[in-house]
């Protein structure tokens, strides 16, 4: 991988001890392939001479690294700060010649490489060594000034102004502005910042008086904790769209589950049941999730194994109990279900025949009770007493009532029954329809008989296939009195 690599120096001064040198700024910039590299990177720092000898390297392990964010191309690091060793105090005063040595390890599986080639330490830290002498030198003599003696009014007039003057942004470099405004991320912090960031504390790394506070007795108040006492990050995490790739696996199971009656509490029921009212909740009211999910299409596909073989059994009344065969009763319109649609168990079910045995007792004792007046309902005995008017019946009724009824339009049976039913002579002429009265008086001839009948008036009729008292009637002896007078008459015309 090709890598260009630009750094400079930025060095700042500082008061130096007897021991070390401070921490020295070091900006640099860093880019792969052309391109501005940006992200966590491990860095590992050493100042060597023009022979490539070691006079400093920031730990003393040699596989030793440092993590540092890139901003867009660019790092800041201290050299002998963040954690590095110290500068030896005498490094820029007895080397002339020195260089730095940057390698990189940009956790991209490659490891670490050397940026090639070393960067010249420029001339300024020697510099900065050299005044830093004079400075040692006059800090000896300074030594010897006690506390307190040096006055506002031993200072010159300029420099106690300018000492005493307020900086504002403007007197700042536009790097120092730039960096002190630049959003500060997580990946930005070094690791040891982050761990202390995220561990645990506990009550014992509190001090007293937070403890006492956190001890002490308060009483929140419902309604007194308000919005505007939030934060504006607390605010949108409480209002943001909790979406289902937000919840852990077993949490979608559990919402994903099916809730039967009894996983319920029973005041949970009764509130649900009263709370609700049939028809209560719309479409409207419903997200437009759930009304998709409610109008989409489930394909034999999206059911589970026992869900599709559950479907696809043959159910027989059997199964049903009897409220659900008395809605099935409700619901089916007559006629709907045909037979090739029944389990051959049903069909055969239904074309068994039903015998008293195979009742049970108290369907053959409703069965063999006797319906009295005291077993109907208040309403049946209203409508069983009721007078039933001719402005109560539908036209159809009234009409199909006033039509002539001939003897045509009755079966046999009926015929037979009303035979039986009707007295000798309680019927007259008038109460006949004109067509039953022509009916009567037809002669009925020989061709208006039937062939059954023809024949057995034909047929010789012996004693043997009279009945004894028919016998016993011919034989007896008919006298004038047995006659009555229309007989009679007609027997002297005769």
């Amino acid at each position: 991988m090709k890598k260009l690599i630009s750094v400079f120096f930025l060095f700042f001064t500082f008061v130096w001890t007897l021991v070390a040198a401070p921490p020295v700024p070091f900006s640099g910039k860093l880019a792969v392939d052309g391109k501005n590299f940006h992200g966590n990177a491990l860095f590992a720092f050493s100042i060597v001479d023009g022979e490539g000898a070691v006079h400093w390297k920031h730990a003393t392990e040699n596989n030793a690294t440092i993590e540092n964010f890139v901003l867009n191309g660019r790092y800041l690091v201290l050299l002998g700060g963040q954690g590095m060793q110290t500068l030896p105090a005498n490094l820029f005063l007895e080397n002339d010649n020195l260089f730095l040595r940057v390698r990189v390890d940009l956790q991209d599986g490659q490891g670490i490489r050397l940026l090639e080639p070393d960067q010249p330490i420029t001339s300024t830290p020697y510099a900065l060594a050299a005044e830093l002498a004079r400075l040692a030198e006059k800090a000896s003599v300074a030594d010897g000034v006690t506390p307190g003696a040096i006055t506002a009014g031993m200072i010159d007039a300029e420099l106690l102004a300018d000492l005493n003057k307020t900086i504002t942004i403007s007197d700042l470099p536009v790097e120092v502005v730039e960096s002190m405004n630049r959003p500060i991320t997580r990946e930005m912090l070094p690791q040891d910042v982050r761990d202390d960031l995220n561990r645990t504390i506990g009550v014992a790394q509190l001090s007293a008086e937070v403890n006492e506070k956190l001890n002490r007795d308060f009483t929140i108040q419902p309604g007194s904790i308000s919005k505007s006492l939030l934060g504006q990050d607390v605010l949108g995490d409480l209002n943001r769209t909790i979406l289902r790739h937000h919840l852990s696996e077993e949490l979608r199971a559990e919402l994903n589950r099916t809730i039967r009656l009894r996983d319920l509490a029973p005041e949970v029921i009764a509130d649900l049941n009263d709370s609700i009212a049939p028809g209560s909740i719309t479409l409207d009211m419903l997200a437009s999730g759930v009304r998709a999910d409610l109008n989409r299409t489930v394909r034999l596909q999206d059911l589970s194994p026992e869900v599709s073989q559950s479907i696809n059994r043959s159910i027989t009344l059997s199964d049903l109990d009897s409220q659900v065969i008395t809605e099935l009763n409700n619901s089916i319109a007559p006629g709907s279900i045909s037979l090739d649609q029944l389990s051959q168990q049903v069909r055969n079910d239904l074309n068994a025949t039903i015998t008293r045995e195979r009742l049970s007792q108290n369907v053959r004792d409703e069965l063999n009770a006797t319906i009295t007046r005291n077993r109907l309902s208040s309403d049946v005995l209203a409508d069983l007493n009721r007078t039933v008017r001719l402005q109560d019946l539908s036209p159809e009724v009234s009409q199909s009532i006033n039509r002539n009824i001939t003897l045509s339009d009755l079966d046999s049976q009926v015929i037979t029954e009303l035979n039986n039913s009707i007295a000798p002579g309680s019927i007259s002429l008038d109460q006949l329809s004109q067509q039953v009265r022509s009916d009567l008086n037809a002669t009925i001839t020989r061709d208006r008989l039937s062939q059954d009948l023809i024949a057995d008036l034909n047929r010789t009729v012996r004693l043997q296939d009279l009945s004894p008292e028919v016998s016993q009637s011919i034989n007896r002896s008919i006298t004038l009195s047995d006659l009555d007078s229309q007989v009679i008459t007609e027997l002297n015309n005769s």
